[in-house]
């Protein structure tokens, strides 16, 4: 019966380990959770898709400036034609079937500047896209690193209500135990009840706010994550140095991204300024044609027989009189360059502004984090003394579960404040321009 019985209780006795083994926690670091959004970003494919276009837009305004070799040929069948007389000895003959076929070479010669400088144009809004899609990736990453850091705040906030959940569950036990005795009042044990449930509702929303963060780390990601999954603790930064936020201001102004790519745009569009200009101007244009035909339709009197031409031929035209059309365009262009410019002027002012804040920010987080490292040692003496006091009958009740809170509280802020300094590293590293430098393209 023992051998019997031996298997089936190595069975038993395997399933508690390999459930516990299944659900331990997962950590995720967050290089894994970028590596992911940057994968699956919708709004970095789209801005990758644009510089293709901006690339076919170049090459279109690069092959405007070649020679366009062009090749053409019909056959017509006609019924009912009649020779035609033109004098005594000249007559027209009917050919009722014609053929003809050639071959053409164009070459601008002179535009006013509209080839050349679009050339030039699509350089620019090429270069302005490329910037654009480093300035998506660096958002993307942000709003990663963000969602990150704020799923590491909420789980790791959760932590000193779970303790003081369980340092109430406990406290409760034996204040009725002691009010069963009679060394406890009624009002002791029913304020230690009400404080526990508060506790517990606190530590649900707690709960439900890391649900929240992993939620959005999830749409950024593009997949759920694991049950088990738990993050890093908050990374505590340096400061960023006294009087530093100019020169984290003339980093910004360098390696924005964004910027860049308004430089781009208000350069792409001073030249669509003389793009429109040189409707002010005469074009010019050279073409070489071969034909060949049956009849030729430059032969006179034309022959039912095949005959080829070849010509070289100079066009020009100029626009005289268009009302006033050429001057509106050029005064759209210059009025589209100037708002250009002063919307790359707003986005500057807009970049010192966060850069600013982002240095403030971090400089409050990184001294509340130093004030809620005190406070927590505080409350752990502060709750130590209440309770010997208590149980020397030195001290009311309340004053214990006013310690308790107090620790629970600063514990809390503690490790907010240790998650809001992450979050302030990562605002100024975006603000700053340096996310895209600290994860590279190539690292992908």
């Amino acid at each position: 019966m023992r051998i019997h019985l031996l298997p089936l209780f190595l069975l038993l006795s395997a399933m508690p380990l390999h459930a516990q083994v299944s659900s331990a926690p997962v950590m995720m670091a967050p290089t894994q959770v970028v590596s992911e959004a940057l994968a699956y970003s919708p709004a970095l494919k789209s801005a990758a898709e644009e510089v293709a276009a901006a690339e076919a837009v170049r090459g279109q305004a690069r092959a405007a400036g070649l020679p366009s070799l062009d090749a053409d040929g019909r056959a017509a069948f006609y019924e009912g034609l009649q020779d035609f007389q033109l004098g005594p000895d000249m007559t027209m003959p009917a050919v009722d079937n014609r053929y003809a076929a050639g071959i053409g070479i164009t070459q601008p010669l002179f535009t006013g500047g509209r080839i050349s400088v679009r050339k030039r144009m699509t350089d620019d809004r090429r270069h302005g896209a490329e910037s654009d899609l480093l300035a998506r990736r660096s958002d993307v990453i942000h709003r990663a690193l963000i969602a990150y850091w704020s799923w590491s705040k909420a789980y790791y906030a959760a932590e000193p209500l779970q303790a003081a959940v369980r340092w109430m569950e406990a406290h409760e036990a034996d204040i009725r135990n002691l009010y069963k005795a009679g060394l406890a009042t009624e009002n002791d044990a029913l304020s230690t009840s009400v404080r526990l449930d508060e506790t517990r509702l606190k530590l649900e929303q707690a709960q439900r706010h890391v649900h929240l963060t992993r939620a959005m780390l999830e749409r950024l990601t593009g997949r759920e994550l694991p049950d088990p999954a738990m993050p890093q603790p908050p990374e505590i930064p340096a400061a960023p140095g006294t009087g530093s936020a100019e020169a984290w201001i003339g980093c910004a102004l360098t390696n924005r991204d964004d910027l860049q790519a308004r430089r781009f745009d208000c350069s792409a569009l001073q030249k669509n300024i003389a793009i429109q200009r040189a409707g002010y101007y005469p074009q010019l244009s050279a073409n070489a044609r071969y034909e060949i035909g049956r009849p030729n339709q430059l032969d006179i009197p034309p022959m039912d027989e095949w005959n080829d031409d070849a010509c070289l031929a100079v066009f020009a035209s100029w626009n005289l009189l268009d009302w006033g059309l050429t001057r509106a365009r050029v005064a759209e262009a210059r009025a589209r360059a100037s708002q250009a410019m002063h919307s790359a002027q707003e986005l500057n002012d807009q970049v010192v502004y966060e850069v600013r804040m982002a240095v403030i920010n971090l400089e409050n987080a990184l001294t509340r984090l130093r004030v809620t490292r005190r406070a927590v040692a505080s409350a752990e003496l502060d709750l130590k003394a209440a309770t010997d006091l208590w149980k020397n009958g030195m001290a009311r009740h309340s004053d214990v579960l006013d310690a308790q809170s107090r620790l629970t509280e600063a514990g809390f802020e503690q490790i907010s404040a240790a998650g809001d300094a992450a979050l302030a590293r990562t605002e100024l590293d975006h603000a700053a321009g340096t996310l895209s430098a600290q994860w590279p393209i190539a690292a992908q």
